[in-house]
Protein backbone atom coordinates (compact mmCIF):
# COMPACT_ATOMS: atom_id res chain seq x y z
CA UNK A 1 0.00 0.00 0.00
CA UNK A 2 1.29 3.47 -0.62
CA UNK A 3 -0.37 6.87 0.61
CA UNK A 4 0.25 9.51 -2.17
CA UNK A 5 -0.45 13.31 -1.13
CA UNK A 6 -1.71 14.84 -4.33
CA UNK A 7 -2.09 18.00 -4.26
CA UNK A 8 -1.83 21.32 -2.16
CA UNK A 9 -3.79 23.97 -2.38
CA UNK A 10 -6.73 25.65 -0.39
CA UNK A 11 -7.75 29.70 -0.68
CA UNK A 12 -5.13 31.09 -2.35
CA UNK A 13 -2.45 29.92 0.25
CA UNK A 14 -0.44 27.93 -1.79
CA UNK A 15 0.18 29.53 -5.54
CA UNK A 16 2.77 28.41 -8.12
CA UNK A 17 3.88 32.21 -9.49
CA UNK A 18 5.08 30.99 -13.03
CA UNK A 19 2.18 28.38 -13.34
CA UNK A 20 -0.54 30.07 -11.67
CA UNK A 21 -1.95 26.80 -9.99
CA UNK A 22 -2.37 25.72 -6.50
CA UNK A 23 -0.91 22.54 -6.77
CA UNK A 24 1.87 20.68 -5.19
CA UNK A 25 4.00 17.58 -6.87
CA UNK A 26 7.47 16.76 -6.46
CA UNK A 27 6.45 13.17 -4.80
CA UNK A 28 9.53 11.26 -2.88
CA UNK A 29 8.27 8.05 -1.25
CA UNK A 30 9.94 5.31 -0.42
CA UNK A 31 8.54 1.51 -2.20
CA UNK A 32 7.04 -1.24 -0.62
CA UNK A 33 3.68 -2.45 0.08
CA UNK A 34 2.28 0.43 1.89
CA UNK A 35 3.64 4.32 0.83
CA UNK A 36 3.12 7.58 -0.01
CA UNK A 37 3.56 9.22 -3.16
CA UNK A 38 2.30 12.42 -4.60
CA UNK A 39 2.10 13.39 -8.60
CA UNK A 40 5.25 15.08 -9.73
CA UNK A 41 5.83 18.95 -10.97
CA UNK A 42 8.14 20.44 -13.57
CA UNK A 43 11.14 20.95 -11.22
CA UNK A 44 10.69 24.80 -13.20
CA UNK A 45 7.35 25.51 -10.92
CA UNK A 46 8.58 27.13 -7.67
CA UNK A 47 5.97 27.04 -4.76
CA UNK A 48 5.35 29.86 -2.38
CA UNK A 49 3.50 29.38 0.47
CA UNK A 50 2.20 32.34 2.97
CA UNK A 51 2.70 31.94 6.54
CA UNK A 52 -0.65 33.76 6.98
CA UNK A 53 -3.21 31.36 5.02
CA UNK A 54 -4.03 27.43 5.66
CA UNK A 55 -3.34 24.94 2.53
CA UNK A 56 -5.21 21.64 2.39
CA UNK A 57 -2.84 18.65 1.58
CA UNK A 58 -4.48 15.25 1.07
CA UNK A 59 -2.80 12.17 0.76
CA UNK A 60 -4.27 8.37 -0.59
CA UNK A 61 -3.04 5.12 0.99
CA UNK A 62 -2.49 3.19 -1.95
CA UNK A 63 -2.34 -0.53 -2.17
CA UNK A 64 0.23 -3.14 -3.54
CA UNK A 65 -1.64 -2.66 -7.24
CA UNK A 66 -0.99 0.94 -7.34
CA UNK A 67 -4.68 1.19 -6.71
CA UNK A 68 -6.82 3.53 -3.40
CA UNK A 69 -6.88 0.96 -0.75
CA UNK A 70 -10.38 2.27 0.86
CA UNK A 71 -10.28 -0.40 3.63
CA UNK A 72 -6.92 -1.08 5.00
CA UNK A 73 -6.59 -4.12 7.22
CA UNK A 74 -7.79 -3.22 10.50
CA UNK A 75 -4.62 -4.58 12.69
CA UNK A 76 -2.50 -1.30 11.07
CA UNK A 77 -2.49 1.82 12.86
CA UNK A 78 -2.70 4.28 9.77
CA UNK A 79 -2.75 7.77 12.31
CA UNK A 80 -0.66 10.07 9.65
CA UNK A 81 1.51 12.97 10.47
CA UNK A 82 3.02 15.63 8.96
CA UNK A 83 5.60 17.47 10.22
CA UNK A 84 8.19 20.46 8.99
CA UNK A 85 11.45 19.78 7.37
CA UNK A 86 14.48 21.48 5.33
CA UNK A 87 14.65 21.16 1.66
CA UNK A 88 17.52 18.61 2.72
CA UNK A 89 15.47 16.26 5.15
CA UNK A 90 16.69 17.86 8.28
CA UNK A 91 14.02 18.33 10.88
CA UNK A 92 13.43 22.43 11.12
CA UNK A 93 13.98 23.01 14.80
CA UNK A 94 11.63 25.98 17.20
CA UNK A 95 13.25 29.53 17.40
CA UNK A 96 12.65 31.56 20.35
CA UNK A 97 8.91 31.94 19.58
CA UNK A 98 6.60 29.50 21.47
CA UNK A 99 4.29 29.20 18.07
CA UNK A 100 4.65 25.61 16.81
CA UNK A 101 6.28 25.41 13.11
CA UNK A 102 3.63 23.80 11.75
CA UNK A 103 -0.07 24.23 12.73
CA UNK A 104 -3.47 22.77 12.04
CA UNK A 105 -4.68 19.58 11.78
CA UNK A 106 -1.62 17.78 11.39
CA UNK A 107 -2.43 13.70 12.42
CA UNK A 108 -5.17 11.94 10.76
CA UNK A 109 -6.38 9.37 9.71
CA UNK A 110 -7.49 7.83 6.21
CA UNK A 111 -11.02 7.90 5.24
CA UNK A 112 -12.20 5.74 2.40
CA UNK A 113 -8.17 5.58 1.57
CA UNK A 114 -7.54 9.32 1.50
CA UNK A 115 -6.08 11.57 4.37
CA UNK A 116 -6.58 15.49 4.40
CA UNK A 117 -4.28 17.52 6.06
CA UNK A 118 -5.25 21.64 6.68
CA UNK A 119 -1.83 23.08 7.26
CA UNK A 120 0.18 26.56 7.85
CA UNK A 121 3.66 27.04 7.76
CA UNK A 122 4.32 29.68 11.29
CA UNK A 123 8.05 29.73 9.97
CA UNK A 124 9.54 31.96 7.29
CA UNK A 125 12.14 31.09 4.72
CA UNK A 126 13.91 34.53 5.13
CA UNK A 127 14.20 33.53 8.80
CA UNK A 128 16.06 30.30 7.88
CA UNK A 129 18.85 31.66 5.43
CA UNK A 130 16.56 31.72 3.24
CA UNK A 131 15.72 27.73 2.79
CA UNK A 132 13.03 25.97 1.81
CA UNK A 133 10.53 23.78 3.29
CA UNK A 134 9.02 20.15 2.50
CA UNK A 135 6.20 18.48 4.46
CA UNK A 136 6.68 14.89 5.25
CA UNK A 137 3.32 12.70 5.82
CA UNK A 138 4.24 9.48 7.78
CA UNK A 139 2.91 7.12 10.22
CA UNK A 140 2.74 8.57 13.59
CA UNK A 141 2.71 5.43 15.27
CA UNK A 142 6.45 3.75 15.86
CA UNK A 143 4.99 0.19 15.13
CA UNK A 144 3.49 1.19 11.72
CA UNK A 145 6.69 3.01 10.32
CA UNK A 146 8.41 0.02 11.23
CA UNK A 147 6.18 -2.79 9.79
CA UNK A 148 5.21 -0.43 6.86
CA UNK A 149 8.77 1.71 5.79
CA UNK A 150 6.87 2.96 2.33
CA UNK A 151 4.26 5.08 4.67
CA UNK A 152 6.06 8.22 4.11
CA UNK A 153 6.30 10.45 1.64
CA UNK A 154 7.61 14.26 1.21
CA UNK A 155 6.35 17.29 -0.68
CA UNK A 156 8.15 19.73 -3.35
CA UNK A 157 10.33 22.50 -2.10
CA UNK A 158 8.35 25.20 -1.62
CA UNK A 159 9.27 29.20 -0.16
CA UNK A 160 7.32 30.12 2.92
CA UNK A 161 7.09 34.03 2.79
CA UNK A 162 4.38 36.50 4.28
CA UNK A 163 2.40 38.08 1.49
CA UNK A 164 2.43 36.78 -1.90
CA UNK A 165 3.18 38.27 -5.11
CA UNK A 166 0.78 41.07 -6.68
CA UNK A 167 -1.95 40.12 -8.87
CA UNK A 168 -3.32 41.62 -11.69
CA UNK A 169 -6.78 43.00 -11.03
CA UNK A 170 -8.68 40.00 -12.61
CA UNK A 171 -6.53 37.21 -10.58
CA UNK A 172 -7.30 39.34 -7.63
CA UNK A 173 -11.21 39.18 -7.98
CA UNK A 174 -10.67 35.60 -8.71
CA UNK A 175 -8.70 35.56 -5.33
CA UNK A 176 -11.67 36.89 -3.58
CA UNK A 177 -14.02 35.18 -4.80
CA UNK A 178 -12.40 31.98 -3.91
CA UNK A 179 -11.90 33.27 -0.37
CA UNK A 180 -15.59 33.92 0.14
CA UNK A 181 -16.19 29.79 -0.43
CA UNK A 182 -15.14 27.58 2.01
CA UNK A 183 -11.26 25.85 0.68
CA UNK A 184 -11.39 23.80 -1.95
CA UNK A 185 -10.82 19.30 -1.20
CA UNK A 186 -8.20 18.23 -3.06
CA UNK A 187 -8.33 14.76 -4.47
CA UNK A 188 -5.89 12.55 -5.07
CA UNK A 189 -7.02 10.78 -8.40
Amino acid sequence: RAATPDHMGGSGGASSPRAGGRQAGCASGATGLRGLMMPSTPEAVEMVISNLRQFVLTVGVMGAGGKLEVSPPSSLDLLLRAELIYENGLKVEPLASSEPLLVGKTEVTPVRGKATFRLRITSLSSHRDRQRFRIRVSAASMRTQVLEPGLSVVTCPMKCVTKLASRTPSQAALDRAARASPPPAVSVL
